[in-house]
């Protein structure tokens, strides 16, 4: 996330996706998915990009996301193409916070432990 205009509920992101290939990829296509309810400036849930990553490289790419409220949500981002005359599909996912912070898991044992799921105490007399 390069910015963030924060609203009473929600807000806009200003992200750069950056892909950087090793190896020359022909065809290279960008690709990016908005979670459900959210979408791009242009009011898309999908975006695709033809890239130029024919020597390798490192390509970016601006885009905006329009955030309905505050949450946490993962933009899909995937590149594919050609490489050496082979498919190649790479992806990854975004992670953007709006409103909220990021959990942070304990260390036990010099491993990070999240926990699955936050329980509510039981009711009393039930």
């Amino acid at each position: 996330t390069t910015a963030l205009q924060k609203n009473a509920r929600g807000g806009i992101a200003e992200l750069r996706l950056t892909v950087t290939a090793g190896v020359a990829i022909d065809n290279a296509v960008l690709s990016a998915k908005a979670p459900a309810r959210v979408v791009f400036a242009d009011g898309s849930d999908e975006k695709r990009w033809d890239v130029n990553l024919a020597t390798g490289g490192t390509v970016s790419v601006p885009v905006e996301v329009i955030v309905p409220e505050d949450g946490r949500y993962s933009i899909a981002v995937e590149v594919s193409g050609l490489a050496h005359g082979r498919t190649i599909r790479r992806a990854a996912s975004h992670k953007l916070l709006v409103g909220v912070k990021e959990r942070k898991g304990k260390v036990k044992d010099g491993a990070t432990e999240y926990p699955a799921a936050e329980a509510k105490p039981a009711a009393e007399g039930a």
